[in-house]
């Protein structure tokens, strides 16, 4: 469901935040959500077929 999509990347948005200098949401294919460090793709939905978990999110993210 779409308000579904839209309340798990805004959980996601959130906890970029404290990243905001290295990490960044842009606009993808409709029911694409992927999370790239350094150019490279760590997360893609389309893959796995769920969104990230927040654990998942910051250790994508790492300490950088």
């Amino acid at each position: 469901p779409p308000v579904k999509l839209q309340t798990d990347a805004l959980r996601v948005k959130d906890l970029l935040k404290p990243k905001a200098d290295t990490a960044e949401i842009e606009p993808g294919r409709v029911g694409a959500f992927e999370i790239s460090r350094d150019g490279s793709l760590v997360f893609s939905k389309l893959d796995i077929g769920r969104f990230p978990t927040d654990e998942e999110v910051l250790s994508f993210l790492g300490s950088s």
